[in-house]
């Protein structure tokens, strides 16, 4: 295995069994020979990435985030904050030492995913859980309201 990639879930974020399966799985990716590359696109819950809690900018608490752990460098692991009003980046997912980091467009994968796995039912006319912020309120019902309009 050269790197894990990991979309976190609600489940890995609310503790009980899921968490602490979690959690186990991360600690023996990160002391294996493998790289992790944590994606949070799950507002709710508890963060869970391997970068400390307290090394996450408070600035950044609320957005998407991704953390890379780079196995032959283990007290490295970068944090890349996804804000909510913006595109989701191209990351650099780490491979073996030398080799050159391949890109994954998490934009457009989560746009196929959205697609293809029949999330475009959700209704958004009830609000999101946690609630946003009221500017990323204002923000998201007029994206809702222009989809609407086409």
């Amino acid at each position: 295995m050269v790197t894990v990639i990991e979309f976190l879930s609600p489940a890995n974020k609310s503790g009980g069994t899921s968490h602490e399966l979690y959690l186990k799985k991360q600690r023996e990716v990160r002391t294996s020979t493998a790289n992790l590359v944590e994606i949070d696109l799950v507002r709710a819950g508890e963060r869970v990435l391997a970068l400390p809690k307290l090394q996450i900018p408070a600035a950044v608490w609320d957005d998407y985030l991704t953390c890379v752990s780079v196995a032959w460098d283990n007290r490295r692991i970068d944090l890349y904050p996804m804000p909510l009003r913006e595109p989701l980046p191209v990351l650099s997912i780490p491979l073996r030492r030398g080799d050159a980091p391949v890109p994954l467009d998490l934009q457009e994968l989560v746009a196929k995913v959205s697609t293809a796995g029949r999330y475009d039912d959700i209704d958004y006319s009830l609000p999101p859980l946690p609630p946003l912020s009221t500017e990323d309120a204002a923000w998201a019902a007029a994206l809702v309201n222009a989809a609407r309009c086409k």
